[in-house]
């Protein structure tokens, strides 16, 4: 019986060492980017944030990502399109932007077609 027990050990240590150690961990996911439409308009503190294109009131913190921020500024007024991650900075919400297009020149409230 001491001899069955033995070799049960010694086989299943040799499964152990021979079996390569596999990663448990789940996949990491990749943040997925979105599409925000707003307003850029500049802070009194020269940062830039998305507003509402209705009320005007701030959407979102805007954070360049792959670019300057003063890139911002060549869109100061207009109507524009974002893509980036929304993550929240205690309680605001900033957007990295990836992408940055204008869609109007002006900012006013866009009619939608009818």
């Amino acid at each position: 019986m001491k001899l069955t027990i033995m070799t049960f050990g010694l086989l299943l240590s040799f499964a152990l060492v021979a079996e390569p150690a596999k990663d448990r961990r789940k996949p990491s996911r990749q943040p997925s980017e979105s599409a925000f439409t707003g307003c850029v308009d500049e802070t009194q503190d020269g940062n830039y944030i998305l507003t509402d294109e209705k009320s005007l009131s701030p959407i979102a913190g805007l954070e360049a990502v792959g670019f300057e921020k003063e890139g911002f500024a060549k869109h100061l007024g207009h109507r524009v399109s974002v893509k980036g991650q929304a993550v929240s900075q205690g309680n605001r919400t900033i957007i990295k932007v990836r992408s940055i297009q204008t869609l109007a020149e002006t900012c006013a409230p866009h009619e939608e077609a009818k």
